[in-house]
């Protein structure tokens, strides 16, 4: 008896639910890493928060690599395209060699993409350029992987806005999970998800299935969930700031009583002085 062969009909449905079974995997993994954050969060000891401002570190970096992969996911077809275009134009086809111009315009160089792919500041920069992220929030993500970097290869503790910071980066990977895109629309019924992913679904899509839009449901939940006290967390960097500021001035006078040299502190303090003030909210 010869065996039937599966139509492409067939093959490209299953071809379908893999990839949606896969891409369900990652939003998982993504899920427990956050989910594992606010645990820690909850805690609230030194050494937990020093744990989840890690793991908020790492899944935030892992949300910019997927949404970075779903924006390019045309520049392989875009360098097939190309060549194609480019035979073309070989041949003396001068709308050939037009199309080729603007495809080519469209392909990211290797090298920049080999920089996206390991750096995390490209990864912002890239999606911040293309309107993906908010640029206000470049600035920020940035600032608090650096602190990461400070944290976890240098031992650098800053027990004052531990707290905060944590706090703060919660709710920016919140954020960058509000942008988090991919190319599949639906996410099938909550039957098939996890039970990472199933408290978060709801079945109003298209034929009771789970919309595109899971991602930023996950995302408004959890930032409920874990809140952000911002008069709490501006009172806290305030006083970290305060303190800073205080062991400078300390640091100008020694040199102003040491070294004869005048009005370093003073001038520092009036420098300083606005800046703290619009953190504080007396200016606002």
């Amino acid at each position: 008896m010869t065996p039937t062969l599966p139509s492409r009909d067939d093959v490209e449905e299953v071809t379908r639910l893999r990839e949606r079974s896969i891409h369900m995997e990652q939003l998982g993994l993504i899920v427990v890493q956050l989910e594992e954050a606010k645990g820690m969060i909850e805690k609230g000891r030194v050494a937990h928060l020093r744990l989840a401002f890690i793991l908020l570190d790492s899944v935030t970096e892992l949300i910019l690599h997927r949404t970075v992969q779903s924006e390019l996911w045309d520049q392989e077809m875009l360098i097939g395209l190309l060549s194609t275009y480019q035979q073309l134009a070989a041949h003396g086809s001068a709308k050939a060699a037009t199309e080729a111009a603007a495809i080519e315009a469209r392909i990211i160089p290797q090298s920049e993409l080999n920089k996206i792919d390991r750096n995390f500041d490209a990864k912002v920069a890239f999606l911040a350029e293309r309107g993906v992220l908010d640029a206000d929030l470049g600035p920020v993500l940035e600032k608090l992987h650096k602190y990461r970097n400070e944290m976890y290869h240098r031992d650098k503790l800053r027990r004052d806005v531990i707290k905060p910071a944590t706090l703060i980066y919660f709710d920016s990977a919140c954020t960058a999970l509000n942008a988090y895109r991919h190319l599949y629309t639906l996410y099938g019924s909550p039957s098939e998800l996890g039970p990472e992913l199933k408290r978060y679904a709801v079945a109003d899509g298209p034929l009771d299935l789970v919309g595109q839009d899971l991602p930023q449901r996950i995302a408004a939940q959890l930032r409920r969930e874990v809140g952000l006290d911002l008069p709490q967390v501006r009172s806290a960097l305030v006083q970290y700031l305060r303190a800073r500021l205080d062991e400078m001035r300390d640091g100008l006078t020694f040199i102003e009583d040491n070294l004869g040299v005048p009005h370093l502190a003073s001038r520092f303090h009036e420098r300083a002085r606005p800046c703290l003030d619009q953190i504080s909210g007396e200016c606002f």
